[in-house]
């Protein structure tokens, strides 16, 4: 019985540890990316969020085209329920152009990109 309660234990701190570890960045135009990624100091690039977004994350893109910058993550997300999202902000109209792809997940799984607009996508 002593062993049950320490394993439940165990398994509810990695569980709490894992939903812990998600977090939630933004992306504007009028942002920089040496800015934390937060509502208020938002990153400026899709880019910055490629190389920050771990598994379980979500970044909000606020209003604006962003040519060249395109959804490229680094790194995939590791189940349907810790996945990595890129997503436009509260309904915003989003667009990426003139970039050489507009969604590259080559390799990766566990990626979620929505509300998202693709215009001019060169090869």
């Amino acid at each position: 019985m002593k062993k049950t309660i320490i394993m439940l234990g165990v398994l509810l701190f990695v569980i709490i540890a894992a939903t812990a570890q998600a977090a939630t960045y933004y992306v504007s135009s009028s942002g920089s990316d040496s800015n934390p990624g937060t509502l208020t100091s938002p990153w400026k690039t899709i880019g910055k969020a490629n190389s920050t977004l771990q598994a379980g994350d979500t970044v909000y893109i606020r209003v604006g085209t962003y040519s060249g910058d395109y959804v490229n993550p680094s790194r995939s997300g590791t189940s349907d329920t810790n996945r990595i999202t890129y997503s436009n902000y509260n309904n915003e109209k989003v667009t990426v152009k003139d970039a050489s792809y507009g969604v590259r997940i080559n390799g990766k799984s566990y990626i979620t990109v929505n509300g998202i607009s693709f215009y001019n996508l060169v090869l």
